[in-house]
């Protein structure tokens, strides 16, 4: 659904540019949280943009971000994100969730 060129706006301010890495960042959370289960909320769009709400759950059994699996469940209630479609593939998204808070539930932060 990505487009080869894409560029990804992300949470802490990254950027990431093209398919592959894009999906190699995104493993990482696959990896990281292998229950990973999705909610959409909200769903909407207007000409070439979609918006969707997103409630993410998980289970931290793989290394995530360089740290040793906490064993820890996370609740990401409030995930939004917006795409930009051109021939029915993503060329540009923005994400926003709350990066601190996912990383106290990890137990990573206090």
């Amino acid at each position: 659904m990505y487009h080869d060129d894409v560029v990804y706006h992300g949470a802490a301010g990254q950027s990431v540019r093209g398919r592959e890495p894009l999906m190699a960042m995104l493993n990482g959370y696959f990896k990281a949280l292998p229950d990973m289960k999705a909610e959409v909320a909200d769903v909407f769009g207007e000409g070439d943009r979609v918006f969707t709400r997103v409630r993410l759950t998980g289970t931290n059994t793989g290394e995530f971000r360089g740290q040793p699996p906490t064993g820890k469940r996370v609740d990401i209630r409030w995930v939004m994100n917006v795409v930009r479609v051109q021939e029915g593939k993503v060329v540009e998204e923005w994400e926003l969730f709350d990066n601190l808070d996912m990383m106290k539930q990890l137990g990573l932060i206090s």
